[in-house]
């Protein structure tokens, strides 16, 4: 979106409609209902740091190396405990 900083991203809702079709038993009457679901596509997760995973054994892990937004350089120390 034109005007947001560099390093905000935008997230939009979705809306998702549906129908559901209802009738009593015994009655010949078919109610409709419109149902709406509003929502923020999000994941829940979570990170650790190179200090935090130190000594832990993880069955999967996405590492990040990319240059930190503050333009801290990385040391072959975080590397290594990274991995």
């Amino acid at each position: 979106m034109k005007g947001l900083p560099k390093n905000v991203i935008s997230i939009t809702s979705i809306t998702r409609n549906c129908q559901y079709h209802h009738s009593k038993q015994g009655s010949n009457t078919l109610k409709t209902f419109n149902i709406s679901c509003y929502q923020l596509p999000l994941i829940p997760t979570f990170c650790l740091t190179d200090f935090k995973i130190q000594g832990q054994t993880f069955e999967h892990l996405v590492i990040n190396l990319h240059q930190p937004p503050n333009n801290v350089q990385h040391n072959m120390h975080n590397i290594y405990v990274t991995f």
